[in-house]
C-alpha cells in the first residue's frame, strides 16, 4: 500500500477538529466503544498488522485502519487511509456506525 491515498476518520461524535501543520488534531474527553473497532474490522476484512506507541494497525489490500489508544486503552479515534481512490464503498460501510460516532472525510465536509 504505497501511493496517494485518500485520509478518513471515525470520531465520537461532537469532537474538536483543529487541522495544523502536524495534521488533523482531535478533542474531546470522549471514548469510541470498542464494538465500533470489531465491526470495521469485520466489514473491510481487516487483518492485524502491529502495535506502537498506543496505536493499533489493520489493513487488507486497500485500506490501512489506525486505532488511536488513549493511556487507558481506550479508543480516541480510528484514522484510515483508502488506497485506489474508491471512497463511495468505504462510506456506504462506515456510515452505518455507531449512534455515538461520526465519519470525517477532509476536504468533504
Amino acid at each position: 500500500m504505497k501511493g496517494k491515498y485518500k485520509a478518513a476518520f471515525i470520531l465520537p461524535k461532537g469532537v474538536k477538529k483543529t487541522l495544523c501543520g502536524d495534521g488533523w488534531n482531535f478533542e474531546s474527553s470522549i471514548r469510541l466503544p470498542e464494538k465500533i473497532k470489531k465491526s470495521l474490522i469485520e466489514s473491510f476484512a481487516l487483518e492485524y498488522s502491529e502495535s506502537y506507541l498506543g496505536i493499533d494497525v489493520y489493513i487488507n489490500e486497500n485500506i490501512q485502519m489506525s486505532v488511536m489508544n488513549d493511556d487507558k486503552s481506550s479508543i480516541e479515534f480510528i484514522s484510515f487511509q483508502i488506497y485506489g481512490g474508491e471512497i463511495e464503498p468505504f462510506k456506504s460501510k462506515a456510515n452505518s456506525l455507531h449512534e455515538s460516532a461520526e465519519l470525517f472525510i477532509p476536504n468533504e465536509d
